[in-house]
């Protein structure tokens, strides 16, 4: 399978950004932005949300970015819709109870599952990270230290069509 890549500067503006991403095939459904920004720098608080993935068992999705030097916690959420994630990894750096903690979970019909708390924290602020999601039975989260953690599948992987990302200085995301 070709992959679809989205390769975005911090220095992009959105429309070199959303061009970049859709070129390949994929289509936005939804593309936005929270907070304030100029055109020329993307904030870290900027959401990047994108649908229509048609991502199915045996995908594959890499997320690349740089994890800011003050940021508490990021998260990139994936699923059927913003409603129904199967999957949702928020490392929290100093967040609420938790520090340097991965928490997973999944949301289904807007409500919260219970937490799964991973105490393998491989990310360091003002870093480079990659995540990479691999969905089969189960989901398998590969952490930028060469671990894994598994977590499993709370509804069916029919489609994954959504993904959020916040929090993080999107460089590129990668689907295989």
């Amino acid at each position: 399978m070709r992959s679809k890549i989205l390769e975005a500067s911090g220095k992009s503006d959105t429309g070199r950004v959303q061009r970049g991403l859709f070129k390949d095939g994929l289509d936005t459904g939804l593309f936005e932005r929270r907070g304030e920004t100029s055109r020329r720098q993307r904030r870290v608080e900027d959401d990047v949300k994108i649908s229509n993935l048609g991502l199915h068992k045996g995908h594959c999705v890499e997320v690349r970015g740089r994890i800011t030097k003050n940021v508490n916690r990021f998260a990139v959420n994936l699923g059927r819709d913003a409603k129904n994630l199967i999957m949702h990894c928020n490392p929290r750096f100093d967040y609420s109870v938790d520090k340097d903690t991965i928490i997973l979970n999944a949301k289904i019909n807007d409500v919260w599952g219970t937490e799964q708390k991973e105490p393998a924290f491989p990310f360091k602020a003002g870093s480079e990270t990659l995540l990479i999601f691999d969905f089969d039975d189960c989901i398998t989260v590969h952490l930028p230290d060469g671990k894994e953690i598994k977590f499993a599948c709370r509804f069916p992987i029919d489609v994954v069509n959504y993904l959020d990302l916040c929090g993080l200085e999107l460089t590129s995301i990668t689907v295989r």
